[in-house]
Order: C-alpha cells, then sequence, then structure tokens
C-alpha cells in the first residue's frame, strides 16, 4: 500500500512538471506592447509613434522587457495556478522577480496580464 501511494505521488508530480513545461511553452518568445488599460484612472495607454515596447519570455525562466532596444527590466519569471481573487476561478498566474502574481492568457498570439487586484492594470500583447 505504501508503495502505491508512493507511486501516485510521484506521478502525480510528474504530471505538474509537464504542465508546467506546456504553459512555459506557449509563453516563450517575443511579444510586442499593444495596449495598457484599467487603474482607478481608467487608463487607456498605448505605444507613442515609433515606440516599440517588447517582453521576452524565455524558456529557461528569465525575461526582459526593452523599449527602442533599451532594457528596462530583466530577471526571472515564475508561472503557478491559483484562484484569482477577482474573478473566483483558478487561473494562470505569472510572476515576475518577486512580485505580485498576475493572471495570464495566451490566445491566438496574443498574451493578455492583468493584475489580479481591484483597480489593477491590464497589459494586451501580440507575438512578435
Amino acid at each position: 500500500m505504501k508503495k502505491l501511494i508512493l507511486f501516485l505521488m510521484i506521478a502525480g508530480l510528474a504530471a505538474c512538471e509537464k504542465s508546467e513545461v506546456g504553459k512555459s511553452n506557449e509563453l516563450t518568445g517575443t511579444w510586442k506592447w499593444v495596449k495598457k488599460t484599467g487603474g482607478i484612472a481608467g487608463v487607456n495607454e498605448t505605444p507613442k509613434a515609433g515606440e516599440v515596447v517588447l517582453l521576452k519570455l524565455n524558456a529557461d525562466k528569465t525575461y526582459s522587457t526593452t523599449r527602442n532596444d533599451s532594457l528596462l527590466t530583466s530577471g526571472t519569471y515564475t508561472l503557478s495556478t491559483g484562484e484569482s481573487m477577482l474573478l473566483n476561478k483558478e487561473v494562470n498566474f505569472i510572476v515576475f522577480g518577486g512580485g505580485t502574481p498576475t493572471m495570464y492568457e495566451v490566445k491566438n498570439n496574443e498574451l493578455h496580464l492583468a493584475e489580479d487586484v481591484y483597480d489593477g492594470f491590464n497589459y494586451d500583447y501580440v507575438r512578435n
């Protein structure tokens, strides 16, 4: 019986690890920022003329953001799932550095990031 429980625990961990890889694969690549919305003031911001902001997510869980080829931030990220405070359902989260978990969704070569806080911001990207 102990061996069966141990086997099930190991199988469960392996399954979690595979789903993490799948999540990482859909995010890996370079994303071009197209819009920021939300906040208490109802912000609706897009890049200025000639401005290109890129978010690069690497398979080794490192990231960087650049504006017109100038580095803005870099570091590591982690992925997880959990219950959203705003949506009251399980969602995917990405955490940049040691920051706040941010909900994410990849759909049709678009990346949507949403802060899981009241009056938070939403960020939209397209695959570059």
